[in-house]
């Protein structure tokens, strides 16, 4: 199995990083080899091993080769980086930690630290804040969590969330199934709800969309939940005063100019409510959507993308996808393609930082799927037709414009294909009540893991006396 950052060697990582108050806007340049950093590691380990023979740590034998394990390129750096430190410093003596902290100070520079860490998986990355204050430091900052995720956005596949009750909540890693070498048993990861939940068959759990590593779930009859599965950090939030009716449209979003979450509920009967996390509050939406709300013409969870929630209708009179920009507060309308006006639109997707629809021809012996893209958003001429699967698939995600992964609907396997449509790797799920279960839409999103928290829960100010960060200055190399 190849390294999935073999297509960086040689190369250098440039990243884009504008100054700017709006923390969507991250796009600070920096550029270091592939190579430059298992160089500096290199090094980094021949002191290692020098500062152990001086303190006489015999039985230590070299470790295997990082690009040996079936990890992701950070993970294994930052691995044998932990390994070799934990050897030398095993002792949970206060004189040990302030060693240990002194070490890492020297022989791990805080630019290089960051780039490593900022590579590491979120779900690996999080419980590494107990390592030391300095790394609790770091790990915590605001401007670290931000650059964070745009990086992992930028560089890896989502994660494939899936809920049914109280029994089955977890998340399956696409990236170390498709690029890692890992099976689907391994790839899976099981979640425990962090809120009480009452067992019967009226409260299953609905999944209406992601943002940002957060996932909104619907706990019948009147609250939703917005959680972050990595770090725990969620509310429960009533709406029985805002919508009281169960034909309900729901969407999440982000205000990046505020750094606040918004929920967005209407139905047809009530006037949209938006829910503000920075104040706690649910407020009217004054202006009114493009077109009258009727609630049945649209599908309940919207997508986030581009600063707005989208949300698509599943009949076919209805030509437009909805829209409601999460700054401006309020609404509007981008046109379907007009050449399948025949075909039955059915899911919303991002693909390769566009917009993307998938259309399934019911009346197709076939079952084929095609995935068209908006070039350019808002302009209804930019829709382009990116290729055709002879399956009825939910496209999840596209790297590099080359591959694409998708999930079967009719086999149920995760399956990735080239843009010519030939089939290049498929994995089976492993149980039929799983395959029963992920497979329905309102119980299941594609979402990045994030080490972001909710603003209401940022009610302390970390103070940072082992070192202080210069957001204008901030370099992760």
């Amino acid at each position: 199995m190849s390294d999935p950052h073999d297509e960086f060697k040689g190369k250098n990582v440039l990243i884009e990083r504008k100054k700017s108050k709006d923390p969507s806007e991250i796009t600070s340049k920096y550029s270091m080899s592939i190579e430059t950093y298992k160089d500096i590691l290199g090094e980094c380990r021949r002191k290692l091993f020098e500062v152990r023979s001086r303190r006489a740590r015999p039985h230590l034998d070299d470790k295997v080769s990082p690009m040996s394990l079936k990890r992701s390129y950070a993970s294994r750096l930052l691995y044998l980086g932990m390994d070799w430190l934990s050897h030398l410093f095993p002792g949970p003596t206060r004189f040990s930690w302030v060693k240990l902290r002194k070490s890492i100070n020297e022989l791990l520079p805080l630019e290089l630290l960051q780039a490593i860490l900022v590579r590491v998986p979120a779900k690996h990355l999080f419980p590494l804040r107990f390592v030391s204050k300095l790394w609790l430091s770091l790990i915590s900052d605001p401007t670290f969590v931000e650059f964070h995720f745009h990086h992992t956005s930028e560089f890896t596949i989502p994660s494939y969330f899936f809920a049914h009750n109280d029994q089955l909540v977890g998340s399956v890693d696409l990236h170390a199934l498709f690029h890692g070498g890992a099976t689907l048993d391994t790839s899976i990861e099981k979640f425990s709800l962090p809120f009480p939940w009452k067992k019967n068959t009226r409260s299953n759990l609905l999944v209406l969309g992601s943002c940002r590593g957060f996932v909104l779930l619907r706990h019948y009859p009147y609250y939703i939940i917005l959680w972050n599965p990595v770090t725990q950090s969620h509310k429960k939030i009533s709406y029985y005063n805002a919508v009281k009716k169960n034909n309900i449209i729901h969407g999440i979003g982000y205000d990046a100019s505020n750094d606040d979450y918004v929920i967005v509920i209407f139905s047809k009967e009530n006037q949209p409510h938006c829910f503000s996390l920075r104040t706690n509050s649910w407020t009217k939406i004054d202006v009114a959507p493009p077109t009258p709300l009727i609630t049945y013409e649209f599908i309940p969870w919207g997508l986030f993308f581009n600063g707005a929630i989208h949300w698509l209708s599943y009949r076919p009179s209805n030509r437009d996808i909805l829209i409601f920009d999460v700054k401006k507060r309020r609404f509007s309308k981008i046109p379907l393609p007009e050449q399948k006006l025949t075909w039955w639109p059915s899911k919303l997707v991002i693909l390769g930082g566009c917009l993307a629809l998938n259309f399934f021809d019911y009346r197709d012996n076939n079952k084929r799927t095609q995935v068209w893209v908006l070039k350019k958003y808002k302009v209804p001429s930019s829709w382009i037709l990116l290729y055709e699967i002879p399956h009825h698939c939910i496209s999840l995600f596209l790297s590099n414009y080359s591959d694409v992964i998708v999930l079967d609907r009719v086999t149920m396997n995760f399956a990735k294909y080239k843009l010519e449509g030939e089939r290049v790797q498929c994995f089976k799920y492993f149980n039929y009540s799983f395959c029963h279960v992920i497979a329905f839409e309102h119980i299941s999103t594609v979402y990045t893991p994030s080490l972001a928290t909710l603003p209401s829960c940022d009610k302390k100010k970390w103070k940072n006396e082992d070192i202080k960060f210069v957001k204008d200055d901030w370099n992760p190399t």
